[in-house]
């Protein structure tokens, strides 16, 4: 009598956890800009496979039956899957660049703040050691995310325009401040010919940067580049505090949860407004495109799926495992997560990478990306 209570027991909750799955797969086609609940359920996906695949296992061992049900859910939601994780080893970056090949490289520096400092303080950076891995690279196309110089000496962006970026595209975030620029930019060593501003509506652009996007010539190719920051949580020391309060069941008033809450559910319906924008003005480019940038978003994702479209996702094309990105250097709860992959290197079909990694120096709470890519023959 036990044992069949137990079982199904077993089975109310293996059919929940495939409705709760299936929910998440089709959360990517619905934009939270008008139901922003989905967002939340997007953010569990990978978890929900985990147990799904161990409940199934499970179920071929003792109600093989039912096991089905779940295959089922696994094949419907192959793309999601396929999304969230590259099935291959690790494979060597060959460092020294093919002339054929073209490099590029996309990078939040969190305005060049150390990784193990809470806040900016433009005597307090690491720039040299940022610009250490740009040499290293050596990328021929950078699209760097809170990037910030000083409008007295423009030390920063002379800097890299002294290493051979001689053409840029920056779209300044409008803080309001005299003495300093910050937004995301486009470096080049080829000549940029045309360059393009994406402003958001006023209410979008709290907590993100206007994307930009430039006309790139390289040789008898053009090819077109976008980078963009899109809304982050906004989470403050404070907000850090409250994620800890909450996985040690320390928050009994509940006003942490509320307080994350609020600012996760800001956070999802702007994303769904920015990704409509962004794929939009991006395709209905005449050249090939390259969108690179800090999605504040996962795989498992409405904006994911809009920005990148039918386009290739460097990192599914060449990279190897889960591919986090984000490591908070204020929680140790996000930094435990496995999952958070939110910067992307976006091409058209038509443009082969040729291989990918991830900077290993943790010097922003992002990861660098870099591919080499060949575009396609006229």
């Amino acid at each position: 009598m036990l044992r069949k209570a137990a079982g199904n027991l077993f089975l109310l909750g293996y059919f929940i956890v495939i409705i709760l799955f299936l929910a998440a797969s089709f959360t990517t086609y619905v934009n939270p800009a008008h139901w922003w609940h989905v967002g939340f359920i997007g953010l569990l996906f990978p978890y929900l496979l985990l147990v799904l695949v161990v409940c199934t296992v499970i179920c071929l061992f003792v109600k093989v039956r039912f096991a089905i049900f779940g295959l089922i859910a696994l094949v419907v939601s192959y793309k999601n899957i396929g999304s969230l994780v590259a099935l291959r080893p690790a494979a060597e970056f060959q460092v020294s660049k093919n002339r054929e090949h073209l490099r590029v490289m996309t990078w939040n520096v969190r305005r060049f703040t150390p990784y193990y400092s809470d806040f900016f303080d433009p005597k307090n950076n690491n720039l040299n050691a940022i610009v250490e891995e740009v040499k290293r690279y050596d990328p021929d196309i950078i699209c760097f995310q809170e990037f910030y110089t000083s409008t007295k000496k423009s030390r920063n962006l002379d800097l890299f325009q002294e290493m051979g970026y001689q053409y840029y595209s920056f779209a300044l975030l409008r803080t309001g401040n005299s003495t300093s620029n910050s937004g995301t930019i486009i470096l080049s060593k080829y000549p940029i010919i045309k360059s393009y501003f994406l402003d958001m509506p006023k209410k979008v652009s709290t907590n993100a940067e206007d994307p930009v996007a430039a006309d790139i010539v390289i040789g008898e190719d053009t090819v077109r580049v976008g980078t963009f920051h899109m809304q982050s949580y906004g989470f403050m020391q404070h907000d850090y505090q409250d994620l800890a309060r909450i996985k040690n069941q320390a928050d009994t008033g509940l006003k942490a949860s509320k307080n994350i809450y609020r600012k996760m559910r800001y956070a999802f319906e702007l994303r769904g407004i920015q990704a409509d924008i962004i794929d939009e003005k991006m395709s209905a480019s005449r050249y090939p495109v390259m969108l690179c940038g800090d999605l504040n978003d996962v795989p498992s994702s409405y904006s994911y799926v809009t920005i990148r479209g039918n386009r290739k996702d460097a990192f599914l094309e060449k990279g190897s495992g889960l591919g986090k990105t984000f490591t908070s250097g204020r929680s140790s709860f996000l930094t435990w997560l496995p999952t958070l992959r939110i910067d992307y290197i976006f091409v058209d079909p038509g443009i082969e990478v040729v291989q990918f990694r991830p900077v290993t120096r943790q010097l922003s709470d992002h990861r660098g990306l870099i591919t080499d890519v060949i575009l396609p023959k006229k």
